[in-house]
């Protein structure tokens, strides 16, 4: 991921572009690994800001998608069950 900018983050964070064809959980992976290992970061997914500090795989899916992380796979689930 490379560095960007973006005046609407908290102070202290640096904002990280990338992500483009990762899923929830491996953006949250990420964010998480880099709070660990110290650093602050955030990065953009559809319009939302995640924060290596506070990002867990039920609040990215909330805010991301406008659903729990159950309520998306079964979303997922059914719209594979009607494609068929």
């Amino acid at each position: 991921m490379k560095k960007g900018n973006d005046t609407k983050i908290r102070e202290g964070f640096t904002k990280v572009v990338g992500g483009v064809g990762q899923s929830v959980e491996e953006i949250v992976h990420f964010l998480v690994a880099a709070n660990d290992a110290g650093f602050n970061i955030c990065t953009e997914v559809n319009g939302n800001i995640l924060y290596s500090d506070t990002v867990t795989l039920y609040s990215a899916y909330k805010e991301v998608t406008g659903m729990s992380y159950e309520e998306f796979k079964d979303s997922l689930l059914e719209s594979v069950h009607k494609a068929k």
